[in-house]
């Protein structure tokens, strides 16, 4: 009998210890890099029509960026209403004030509860123009050359402005 109870035991305590952890050391951290001055934009998948909205988890530190949520993406002039239940782009602007480095945690709610559906955490380096030409060296392109972190097929440049 003790054989049978000891695994489960000890699936219970690794279950309660994964629950204990902070959430940015169990998210799929979304690492975003932008320099001093520069606009960028998150893009996070939800559904308007369920009612839920993606929310901050806690306001970042205004010395380092400033966050404006934008809400889902409307359609543009001539394009029809989306169906209900079809999936929609959440846009937030992050703009970068200062160098640093800070977390964000955003959380899929549906509005009067409070436990989120989902959560998705981006890890955000603001570089000062001295740093900016050594961004994302760990992702095999040479030094000085960004990379696009939200690519888009119909964008033919790459963050820094160059052609894809």
């Amino acid at each position: 009998m003790l054989r049978y109870f000891l695994p489960s035991v000890a699936t219970g305590i690794l279950v309660l210890m994964a629950a204990l952890l902070p959430h940015s050391a169990r998210a799929n951290d979304i690492p975003v890099q932008i320099t001093v001055g520069d606009t960028t934009t998150l893009e996070l998948d939800g559904d308007p029509s369920t009612g839920h909205r993606w929310v901050l988890n806690e306001p970042p530190p205004a010395n380092i960026v400033t966050v404006d949520i934008q809400g889902f993406v409307k359609p543009g002039p001539g394009t029809p209403p989306p169906q209900p239940g079809a999936p929609a782009k959440f846009v937030v602007l992050l703009t970068a004030v200062d160098a640093g480095r800070i977390y964000l945690v955003f959380d899929y709610v549906k509005p009067g509860e409070a436990k989120p559906e989902k959560t998705q955490a981006y890890k955000v380096e603001v570089l000062d123009d001295a740093n900016a030409a050594q961004a994302l060296p760990d992702d095999g392109s040479p030094r000085g050359k960004r990379r696009d972190l939200f690519p888009d097929q119909n964008d033919l440049q790459d963050a820094g402005g160059n052609d894809d």
